[in-house]
């Protein structure tokens, strides 16, 4: 019955918009920038090119670094697979999450995808997910970063009680506003969880 509400990630995206910095960066930065995106994903050939053409977009219409566009689309890529306009889309919303609230970019994306994988979110629904831990973090105090990991480290738990990706961040937002120990309560379940199925209850 939990309900979140509040300003969406797309809202504070947009004022981000065409604040890029790709036409005005020296060559230097913009070589060091590619490099990293290179570096970072290992490709070369066909898929390197489509992934120069990525950053180029993002940079174009992205307030942050260049430095930060070629890592954001970097572990994006390889954590999550992405290329392409998806790419672009959730590069762009990282790296604008990651500018509205402080939060280290590089942990954010890995604890997010982590979550990703764990709950089986489709690649379709991943910007409306994102949503979901930006609005989650607003309503609860708990980061971003908070959120998606404790989904992903206790996603067995929570599917054996069906919880959807919105509700279990919707919970894990309630336990933080309340103070409560997350940690030692969901090892509680665990605990339960293992001695029923010893029992074979299910």
């Amino acid at each position: 019955s939990i309900q979140n509400t509040g300003k969406s990630l797309m809202q504070i995206s947009a004022p981000f918009t065409a604040l890029g910095t790709v036409g005005v960066m020296s060559f230097d930065k913009v070589s060091k920038a590619l490099n990293t995106l290179k570096t970072g994903t290992g490709a070369t050939g066909r898929a390197l090119e489509t992934l120069k053409a990525d950053f180029s977009a993002v940079g174009k219409v992205s307030a942050s670094s260049l430095d930060g566009v070629a890592a954001a689309l970097a572990d994006l890529n390889t954590r999550l697979g992405l290329s392409g306009s998806p790419l672009q889309k959730m590069g762009t919303l990282f790296l604008d999450a990651s500018r509205a609230t402080g939060e280290d970019l590089k942990g954010l994306i890995a604890n997010t995808s982590k979550a990703f994988h764990s709950a089986n979110v489709k690649s379709s629904d991943y910007a409306e997910n994102l949503n979901k831990i930006f609005v989650a973090s607003q309503n609860s105090g708990a980061t971003m970063t908070e959120l998606a990991g404790n989904v992903a480290k206790y996603q067995g738990v929570l599917k054996a009680m069906n919880f959807t990706f919105g509700e279990s961040l919707a919970l894990f937002g309630q336990l933080e506003k309340s103070g409560a120990n997350t940690e030692k309560i969901f090892s509680g379940f665990n605990g339960f969880m293992a001695n029923a199925s010893k029992n074979g209850i299910s």
